[in-house]
Parts: structure tokens; sequence; C-alpha cells
């Protein structure tokens, strides 16, 4: 990954950061429109729509003979890219009207968290040339909303596949450490200077020479994952494997 990090600003005259609330029926809340919320939003349905056109394109070439090894799979990626577009495009459209955005705080169990995102992820990975793997650990229950906490993991391994090597592993894990679940994605990619770990989880940051067409990041990922977890009550934090790649953690309290 470059030393160097590029700053995509937002125009100063409509953008502006509103303090995080919550309320006892989930953690995000806001009382008027919140237009950081909205680029996150903005910003995963961008993702979403990538994992849709790899299914589309593969089902394209698919469908050009008979029988369609695969197809059946690749269909039900389509359906699940969908339902997560709707979602994303749902609570923008509860952001803007200004009620609270979010499915409530539930029990949610971190092994099945882990194995659904890379169930989801799993042929975006494949179209990369990359291997995503689940190493399970002590297993928890984390408090939480299901669909800010599913965003936050797929977004840290949309990422680590970007990232990664041809052919290399991304690998999800989690376990327990002391009263908190500590969940991980590593990748094999160049990993991330010193100096800029803490840079990349600004809103608008973008490392330079990132792969893809220009303008197609916009420096929103690891500035959402870590509003989220924060409202979560937990932390995110970016350092380098001891071989090659990045290691992103996050950590959640236990639920008691």
């Amino acid at each position: 990954m470059p030393a160097a990090i590029s700053k995509r600003a937002p125009d100063p005259k409509t953008a502006r950061v509103d303090p995080d609330t919550s309320n006892d029926s989930g953690v995000w809340a806001v009382g008027q429109v919140d237009q950081e919320v909205m680029a996150y939003a903005v910003h995963d349905a961008k993702s979403v729509l990538g994992a849709l056109i790899v299914n589309v394109d593969w089902l394209r070439g698919a469908l050009e003979n008979h029988p369609v090894p695969g197809a059946d799979e690749a269909l039900v990626d389509v359906g699940i890219c969908c339902r997560r577009l709707d979602g994303l495009l749902r609570e923008a459209l509860r952001s803007a009207s200004g009620r609270p955005v979010g499915d409530g705080v539930n029990a949610i169990q971190v092994s099945r968290l882990a194995h659904k995102v890379a169930g989801d992820m799993r042929r975006k990975a494949e179209a990369h040339h990359v291997t995503l793997d689940v190493i399970e650990g002590q297993d928890a229950t984390v408090m939480g909303e299901q669909s800010a906490l599913e965003r936050v993991l797929v977004n840290l391994v949309d990422n680590a596949i970007r990232f990664s090597r041809f052919g290399g592993r991304v690998v999800i894990s989690y376990g327990v450490e002391a009263a908190s679940v500590v969940m991980t994605v590593a990748d094999e990619g160049p990993g991330v200077p010193v100096e800029l770990r803490e840079q990349v989880f600004e809103a608008f940051q973008t490392l330079e020479g990132e792969a893809g067409r220009p303008g197609e990041h916009t420096g929103l990922g690891l500035a959402f994952c870590r509003k989220v977890v924060r409202q979560h009550g937990g932390d995110v934090r970016l350092t380098n494997r001891p071989v090659a790649g990045a290691l992103v953690s996050v950590s959640l309290p236990i639920s008691r």
C-alpha cells in the first residue's frame, strides 16, 4: 500500500457532521438529515453494486453453455446483494426523514456473523483470485444492530480482498480477550505504513495509487467502521501482520 494519502473533502457549503446520538430503540439515531450517514450509505451501495456486476458478468458467460455449474449459487449471491442494496437505500431514506436509523439492538452471536459475511463475500473473493476463510475461536455474544455490524465486517473484508495479492488469502477470525470479543480481518497485501494507520480512519481519506478507476474509492469505509464500532462501545485498530499484509481488529464488549 503506498505511503501517501489524499483527502477527498466534501463541499464545505453543504457538508457537516452532526454529533453522534443514541436512544433506547437502537445505536443510531438522528434528529435531522445527517449528510455523513448518507455518504456512508452511498459508499456501501457502491460496493454492493460492484458485487452485483461481478455476479452478472459471471452469469452472462456461464449461460452461454449448458449445463451451467454454479449458476444457482451465483443467483443466490445476486439475491443477497439486492437485499443489501435495498437495506442501504432504506437506511438512507430513514436518515433523510429524521427517523431512527437501524434495526434495533439485539443479541448477536459472533460466529454466525463471521460465517454469514464470509458466505456473502466468497464469490467476490474468488473473482479476485483470493481465498476467504474463517478461523474459529471462542464464541460469544454482543449486543448491537445486526445490519450495522454486518456492514462493518463486509467493509473490512472488501478492503482485504481488494488489497490482497493475486492468489492470496483473507482470514476472518474471532475470539475472546478479557471482557471483549475480538474479530480480526487479515490480508496478504502490502500493509499500511505506520504514519498512515490513524489517518485512514478519517472520512474522505484515500490512499494514493489505490487500485481501481479514478474516483472509485471515497475513503469512507474505515471511517464508517470505526464510527459504528465506537457507537457499540468498542473500537477498531489497524496494524500489519508480522510477515506481510494488514490486520484490522474489531473489539466489542461481551453481552452479559
